[in-house]
């Protein structure tokens, strides 16, 4: 296999006031992939579609509140570019967490990921079986000492 891969990652970080802050990104990947004048490779479908196995565009965007009465908000949005190759569409995931200082060194949370979404593909495959990332929902009680 011969070939070239280009792509840029670029982020931002915003303290949009002193309780809130905004991150954000975005990739862009383009590869270009060949088998080799050598290879005995047949020509199947996996060595056309190989450049086409990842997505070539993902953003993402996370916002950080601090409420009142020791009180967190965060939610993160995500968009992954559909994969060609693998007959995957594009998504969109959403996730929430909302987050309660109990004490100097105690933190409950409450997150939920893939909110709006009951589940969506992130690959297929032939080989192994490729369920869908489903919502899902968790508590998380952090101690630090």
């Amino acid at each position: 296999m011969d070939g070239k891969v280009y792509g840029v990652e670029v982020s931002a970080n915003w303290n949009v006031a002193d309780h809130w802050k905004l991150a954000g990104g975005y990739t862009f990947l383009q590869m270009q992939l060949h088998p080799e004048a050598s290879s005995t490779s047949t020509g199947d479908l996996f060595d056309e579609a190989l450049e086409d196995y990842s997505p070539h565009n993902q953003l993402h965007l996370r916002s950080y509140l601090d409420l009142p009465h020791d009180l967190e908000f965060d939610t993160a949005i995500y968009y992954v570019d559909s994969l060609f190759g693998m007959d995957v569409p594009s998504y969109i995931r959403c996730d929430a967490r909302l987050g309660w200082h109990i004490s100097k060194n105690v933190k409950l949370s409450a997150v939920v990921q893939n909110l709006f979404d009951s589940q969506h593909p992130e690959f297929r495959s032939i080989i192994v079986d490729s369920g869908e990332i489903e919502r899902s929902f968790f508590v998380e009680l952090t101690y630090r000492f």
